[in-house]
């Protein structure tokens, strides 16, 4: 797994957790017009929700920013620094894509959004938060959704994960007994992805589950 270097950040809570919450840092990255067309240029990333609900891409000599809305484009993405496992340095591309999902973002704003891909395959996963106001502070709640050949999405949250993801992952036998035991639960999901992308790719036998290789 690889972690996003998060810089001059603010302390925020993801359930009972505290999560990251950044200022503004600009970074190379791009912008998919809804016609298609891809522009490169800058972004600046906003704190996470901002991320999810408009863009500020910058371009030009003069390095103009200008502010745009999910109406606005298909996608976006920009490379950021990250640490592997092994403490190394490197950069790493997030994409995101516009999406109609279940939760707005912020109490009583819109369900068209910008959500990150987490897996590209062919069965895609993506990833928001949603802001919950506690009594004392600020929680986000996370959801997952998968995205098929056919671009339907499906949404795999904690509450349904069990029976969301056996009927997403139907077709491979050996990976659906498993979903529920240790190590193929909710926060297993990246690993599940990949490994049922594996099957699809490899058509071994479905009865048999074997682990993709990263």
């Amino acid at each position: 797994m690889q972690y996003i270097i998060l810089l001059l950040c603010l302390p925020f809570f993801l359930g009972n957790e505290p999560i990251i919450d950044c200022k503004d840092e600009i970074v190379p990255g791009y912008i998919v017009f809804q016609s298609g067309k891809r522009k490169e240029g800058k972004i600046k990333i906003g704190k996470l929700i901002d991320n999810e609900i408009k863009v500020i891409f910058i371009s030009g000599s003069h390095n103009i920013e200008k502010r745009y809305l999910p109406e606005d484009l298909l996608a976006y993405g920009y490379e950021k620094e990250i640490i592997d496992e092994l403490g190394l340095k490197s950069t790493k591309w997030v994409h995101y894509e516009k999406h109609k999902v279940d939760f707005p973002p912020v109490p009583f704003g819109k369900t068209t959004i910008f959500i990150e891909k987490e897996i590209d395959g062919p069965l895609s996963l993506f990833c928001y938060y949603y802001e919950v106001q506690g009594i004392n502070r600020t929680y986000y709640q996370y959801v997952f959704y998968l995205k098929d050949k056919e671009a339907n999405l499906f949404l795999i949250s904690k509450d349904c994960f069990n029976s969301c993801a056996k009927e997403a992952f139907e077709d491979y036998t050996a990976l659906t007994q498993k979903i529920g035991e240790e190590g193929f639960r909710f926060n297993n999901i990246e690993r599940i992805v990949k490994d049922y992308n594996f099957w699809l790719s490899n058509k071994h036998d479905k009865n048999q589950y074997k682990v993709a290789l990263d």
